[in-house]
């Protein structure tokens, strides 16, 4: 046993100067991550949805924070979001135009620049052109209907008449 105890006694020492050397460089870096790049998929959003993502370079333990205004400026920016994701979807938001920005913080510590804002254009369709649709919809299903009735009714029709 008292072997044991030296061994682990020699070991420790070892594994505390391993330990300090791999952390080290990350508590010691207290330079700022790269700024990230923001990334809408659409610049009109119709579908009531659309997705944003970010890429930073930095390969270390990021975490992102989303903000989203409704001016250039974010006189009154909210926090959408703040995480290790690289991307998220919006959906629900009323017609008008929104901006965003997002920005890598490294461990809590310190943060990068804030990214170019993008702006989305939300613009659902109209009352009118949804009605349109549902018509077309509708017109489509009462003929296909139609069709298998009429196409029923007929085979009935000439199957009696090969009995007679």
């Amino acid at each position: 046993m008292r072997i044991q105890t030296n061994i682990t006694a020699k070991l420790s020492p070892a594994l505390i100067i391993a330990f300090f050397l791999i952390a080290l460089p990350i508590w010691a870096d207290p330079s700022p991550p790269s700024t990230p790049e923001l990334i809408s998929d659409s610049p009109t959003a119709t579908a009531g949805f659309y997705h944003l993502n970010w890429q930073g370079s930095d390969l270390s333990m990021l975490t992102y924070e989303l903000q989203e205004a409704n001016d250039m400026e974010f006189t009154q920016p909210t926090i959408l979001y703040r995480g290790p994701d690289q991307g998220t979807l919006i959906s629900g938001q009323n017609n008008g135009h929104y901006f965003y920005r997002v920005r890598a913080l490294k461990q809590g510590q310190t943060a990068s620049s804030w990214s170019s804002p993008r702006a989305v254009t939300v613009q659902h369709h109209s009352l009118t052109r949804a009605f349109a649709f549902f018509g077309a919809g509708a017109t489509v299903l009462l003929a296909t209907l139609a069709l298998i009735i009429f196409g029923a009714w007929q085979s009935q029709k000439e199957d009696s008449s090969k009995y007679e």
